[in-house]
């Protein structure tokens, strides 16, 4: 930034300090106290210097690991005000360049909401508050950082891990679902049903199921498979999720979700693929994900680059 640009009220008071101070201190020159406080202009190196973070995944602990220890203390607004920052720091891991307005429009809260949120965030050592200027020396937007955690807690995941399910191929032959076992392939033929003495056994609903299967996706499912093998299905959507760089919690997708539950169910009802039904929808979750990551791209208006070509 050029010297004779405009001058920020720091560069004016030094100035004036050295022109009306008797005391005779050397500390530097006019130019060396204009370099120290400087700010950095706004550009595509400025942000990249500032990185925090080497991945997503890396900086998504480091978040969550902050809200688990003050998630209590933050009102809705704060929440969505960091969700907000959160979300546009995912094309320079810990970096967001986004606007007061842009963070307003995108949470629905007030200004004032927005600025308290972020003192306080850098308060609590969340963030740091960056200044920055345009090329032609006026002010530019703040770049908010995301600071690494110190005291970075473990986070314990009670959602089951799985492994990939196998690519899914396809076939001509017509299929059912078999309630019993989404292993084996679909059959056309009925088995003759075995009498059991059901008078002791309780009937459970999707209530039973895990805390972390969302309720609503949990009644969907049922419809259609019992209760472990619903929770089977929510783990292979879980694998899904990890696979592909989304900003937002897997719960934040569930209409994305249930409507890829919908049409793997009416695909794989008809007969058009021979692959057990996790394998199946396990691909169909990759691409609706993939969907969400390009739309929230393209729906942030601070938005410099992003790298397709990388893209997880």
């Amino acid at each position: 930034m050029s010297v004779e640009a405009e001058e920020t009220p720091d560069i004016i008071w030094w100035e004036n300090f050295f022109q009306k101070s008797d005391t005779k201190i050397r500390l530097a020159s006019i130019i060396d106290i204009k370099k120290i406080i400087e700010v950095p202009v706004m550009d595509l190196s400025t942000i990249q210097a500032y990185q925090s973070f080497q991945s997503v995944k890396e900086m998504d602990l480091h978040v969550r690991s902050y809200l688990k220890k003050h998630k209590a203390k933050l009102s809705e607004g704060n929440i969505a005000v960091l969700t907000s920052v959160w979300r546009h720091s995912v094309k320079f891991p810990g970096v967001s360049f986004a606007k007061v307005d842009t963070i307003m429009k995108n949470t629905g809260v007030s200004r004032s909401t927005v600025i308290r949120t972020i003192n306080r965030l850098v308060e609590t050592r969340l963030l740091q508050r960056l200044k920055t200027c345009k090329p032609n020396g006026k002010q530019g937007a703040n770049l908010l950082i995301i600071l690494p955690q110190d005291d970075l807690l473990s986070l314990v995941d009670d959602t089951p891990v799985d492994t990939l399910p196998d690519t899914p191929t396809k076939s001509t032959q017509p299929t059912s679902i078999n309630a019993g076992s989404l292993n084996s392939e679909p059959e056309t033929k009925h088995k003759p049903r075995v009498n059991e003495d059901h008078s002791k056994t309780v009937s459970m609903d999707a209530s039973y199921l895990p805390s972390f299967i969302p309720s609503s996706f949990a009644n969907l499912a049922h419809s259609f498979f019992p209760l472990q093998e619903v929770e089977r299905v929510w783990r292979t959507i879980v694998t899904a999720y990890r696979k592909v760089n989304l900003t937002q919690p897997l719960e934040a997708y569930l209409p994305q979700i249930q409507e890829t539950f919908k049409q793997a169910i009416y695909v794989f009802k008809n007969g058009k693929v021979k692959a057990s039904f996790p394998s199946y929808l396990y691909g169909g979750m990759i691409v609706a994900f993939k969907k969400c990551v390009h739309q929230e791209v393209l729906e942030d208006e601070d938005t410099v680059y992003y790298d397709w070509l990388n893209e997880g």
